[in-house]
């Protein structure tokens, strides 16, 4: 036998009282999971078609132009380095027991620098305390980020000729 609907109505709550349940709800969940500062970043971001589905070519070519996926030249940063887990960079030690090991690593990354110029030197500071390249363009009085991308690549290369030479 099939139970039997209910034939009374399931009483709904007021508009505004779910709206102040929903607010309280929303607010404890960003305050617990720390989404504040993501949906602050999202608040600052300056248009509407990074949420829309259809891709529009003004945007592709935006993206395009800001990732540098049509150039002939590979790019390279400090962040991909720092990110390529195998890159020789991680295998320096920094900051151990070893007195010893500590005075040659200060000593082998103040050599490197040493081959550098003031303003590489710079750079190589700024982008490893995280500023972006535009930022760091700005700050030394680069036109755009692709002079500071130009002399990080210059950065790496002394790097590696540095590293060959020290083995």
């Amino acid at each position: 036998m099939l139970p039997r609907p209910f034939e009374e109505d399931v009483p709904l709550f007021e508009p505004d009282y779910v709206k102040e349940v929903m607010a309280v709800v929303v607010n404890r969940e960003i305050t617990e999971q720390n989404w504040q500062s993501i949906l602050n970043v999202v608040k600052k971001m300056p248009c509407e078609e990074d949420f829309e589905i259809h891709r529009i070519r003004v945007r592709i070519d935006f993206e395009r132009k800001w990732y540098r996926t049509r150039t002939k030249i590979k790019t390279v940063s400090l962040e991909e380095c720092l990110a390529d887990l195998t890159h020789n960079i991680h295998q320096k030690a920094v900051n151990t027991n070893d007195i010893a090991v500590d005075v040659e690593s200060v000593d082998y990354w103040e050599l490197f620098k040493a081959r550098l110029s003031d303003k590489s030197k710079e750079i190589l500071v700024m982008g490893a305390n995280g500023y972006p390249y535009e930022e760091i363009a700005e700050k030394l009085g680069y036109k755009s980020h692709s002079g500071v991308l130009k002399r990080m690549r210059h950065i790496r290369a002394v790097y590696e000729k540095y590293e060959v030479e020290q083995e």
